[in-house]
């Protein structure tokens, strides 16, 4: 028995339908048709977490290592900001969330109402898009229409780079209603319109590095990789080439030097002779 609500119903649809499958669900009496159809729909995966910030880090982690968007639900309110911290990461990481925060209606923000704030946007700066839906529609043309803000937003969470995309709930009582009922309307998806991309000045880069006399790679965060280790450690084995693996970088190539804070330190500071070439 999944929600009543035909946008509900619809939204995990289509989540199923675009591959999505980890739902990271944190309780709570608005979002209960999210919570209700997701529980109900065997295509997914869901764990509750009661702690949004919690479950938010959870995701993030999950979407880290299986390059797949993690959906996170939560119901209305100060419950969305605790998603916050992780989405900032995700964001500056590239890691890809779908976040679902369920809201009041329109016309009850400003009005007093618990669990209230102005959720529309609320992310703003640490999405790569943020879009609104209407739930409580049945003509077709409503529920095509909202099938293209979902199917456009799990496809920004993977285009072009990975990241957050945040889709705000409105949601009207009642919640719990349930039905068991078979959508026949065909979902519609997205289709994004072509766009050249720029491409790296690879000549000019290749020219530099091959004419540096000293060279220097710094690895950052990253997830582990075998032929990325295979590359670095050919290019670790040259005499004029040092290469710096953080902690974070899941690199473990030899040789490299992984404490590049001491190395650092280490450095006499009347030294300024360049340890190597800008490249």
């Amino acid at each position: 028995m999944a929600s009543d609500k035909a946008s509900v119903r619809r939204l995990v649809a289509m989540c199923a339908d675009l591959g999505l499958k980890n739902v990271i669900l944190s309780p709570g009496s608005r979002n209960a048709p999210m919570s209700i159809s997701f529980c109900a729909d065997d295509r997914f995966d869901v764990k509750v977490i009661p702690d949004e910030r919690s479950a938010a880090f959870f995701a993030m982690g999950m979407g880290l290592y299986q390059k797949i968007p993690s959906i996170l639900v939560c119901t209305s309110g100060t419950a969305a900001l605790n998603y916050a911290p992780a989405i900032a990461e995700a964001y500056y990481q590239k890691i890809p969330l779908l976040i679902l925060t369920a809201d009041r209606p329109v016309k009850h923000i400003d009005q007093g109402m618990g669990q209230t704030i102005r959720q529309k946007n609320v992310y703003l700066n640490y999405v790569k898009a943020s879009f609104e839906i209407t739930t409580d529609l049945n003509a077709e043309n409503e529920l095509y229409h909202n099938d293209l803000i979902i199917s456009e937003a799990i496809w920004r969470t993977r285009h072009k780079d990975f990241g957050p995309v945040h889709v705000n709930i409105p949601l009207e009582e009642p919640l719990y209603n349930t039905e068991n009922v078979s959508d026949d309307i065909p979902l519609r998806h997205f289709i994004p319109s072509n766009r050249t991309k720029r491409a790296l000045p690879v000549k000019h880069l290749k020219n530099t590095w091959n004419t540096a006399a000293r060279k220097m790679i710094i690895c950052g965060q990253s997830i582990e990789s075998s032929a990325m280790e295979q590359i670095l450690r050919k290019l670790a084995s040259r005499s004029d080439l040092v290469l710096l693996t953080e902690m974070t970088s899941n690199l473990s190539t030899k040789p490299s030097i992984d404490h590049i804070d001491q190395v650092l330190a280490s450095i006499p500071p009347n030294n300024k002779k360049p340890f190597f070439r800008t490249c």
